[in-house]
């Protein structure tokens, strides 16, 4: 079924789990949900990841608000505890939002959560390679720079790293959801002050649309 609205995240959630459901009993195939969402921020399962920026403290305290007062005044919706890997993150307008459900067992023939990991990594700079973007790579590993593992799909622009996109993935039994995004224009960049996107500060990284890339 087609929806042409910007989604509700929740709606989403709540529909990649009948689609899991339906899935681990081979009732459907595997299946690939696109969708843009309604602005919101997303606190994952991994607690240290986690946090808003400083700037954002700064301001509840001069608006005197809490966050979730704060993020409804703006029509920014809030969920945490959820289960997908990695941490902060902010969805909304101008991202287009994957989220495949499938049985990755069949994928790759074993529980390797590596191998799912690195087969969405390849799909977003695919994507990338696909719209002229030849220099994006892929960041997975300890970085001396950011003193802490890098993850997904960057581009560096004046000697700086830029995050272009990024997943977060939950791994069931035998059942894969949740997926990436890839920030395809300007708009789609638009709260990221609000929060360290997966734990890092404004000082440790950036973030990029395909938009300004490529101009398109």
């Amino acid at each position: 079924r087609a929806n042409r609205d910007r989604m509700c995240y929740m709606e989403t959630l709540a529909l990649q789990h009948e689609l899991v459901s339906l899935r681990g009993k081979n009732a459907i195939p595997d299946i690939v949900l696109l969708a843009e969402h309604k602005p919101c921020i997303l606190f994952g399962r991994d607690a240290s990841k986690n946090s808003f920026s400083a700037e954002f403290l700064g301001l509840l305290e001069k608006e005197g608000a809490t966050a979730e007062e704060y993020l409804a005044r703006m029509g920014i919706s809030f969920y945490s505890g959820l289960k997908y890997g990695g941490g902060a993150a902010y969805i909304g307008p101008g991202q287009l939002v994957v989220y495949p459900v499938n049985k990755y067992t069949r994928l790759l023939k074993l529980h390797e959560v590596a191998g799912y990991k690195n087969l969405i990594d390849r799909t977003m700079l695919n994507v990338m390679c696909g719209f002229g973007i030849s220099d994006a790579y892929i960041a997975a590993g300890y970085d001396e720079n950011f003193m802490r593992d890098r993850r997904d799909i960057w581009v560096d622009i004046g000697g700086k790293s830029h995050k272009i996109a990024a997943k977060g993935v939950y791994l069931g039994k035998e059942i894969a959801s949740h997926g990436f995004q890839i920030y395809a224009q300007r708009e789609g960049l638009k709260y990221f002050d609000f929060i360290n996107p997966c734990g890092y500060t404004r000082d440790q990284v950036w973030v990029v649309s395909m938009e300004e890339i490529t101009g398109k």
